[in-house]
């Protein structure tokens, strides 16, 4: 499983992959909406679209979420586990994290929406 470091304000957090049947999981929780929001939008999808796409769902949806993309994730240099307490006060780090999560363990999926979204601009350009 791979580390990401992810920057947050004056933080670093060093966030583990989730399991492949996890990332699976995760997919079928955000990636339709994620595609759909690229595909009506035509942004990239980044942070700034999935913390849009995080806010529209329920608290326990977001739960879900955050539990398989944070479940081993903790401050730079440091050994405990972070949970969302760490974050009293400043939930927009707390969703910057976990849309950071996200893109980490959904990244092939998302290079391959951007590459198809593309392709298709591509060629209604020439049609």
């Amino acid at each position: 499983m791979e580390a990401h470091k992810i920057a947050i304000g004056n933080e670093s957090f060093n966030l583990f992959e989730a399991t492949a049947p996890k990332q699976r999981e995760l997919l079928s929780l955000i990636g339709s909406r994620l595609a759909l929001s690229q595909a009506s939008s035509g942004l990239e999808i980044d942070t700034n679209l999935i913390i849009g796409n995080l806010i529209s769902m329920s608290d326990a949806k977001i739960q879900e979420i955050s539990d398989i993309v944070l479940w081993k994730t903790a401050v730079s240099g440091k050994d405990e586990l972070i949970s969302i307490d760490h974050f009293q006060s400043n939930m927009s780090g707390y969703l910057q994290l976990v849309a950071g999560g996200v893109k980490a363990n959904l990244q092939d999926f998302l290079d391959y929406l951007e590459s198809a979204s593309q392709a298709a601009r591509s060629q209604a350009g020439q049609g």
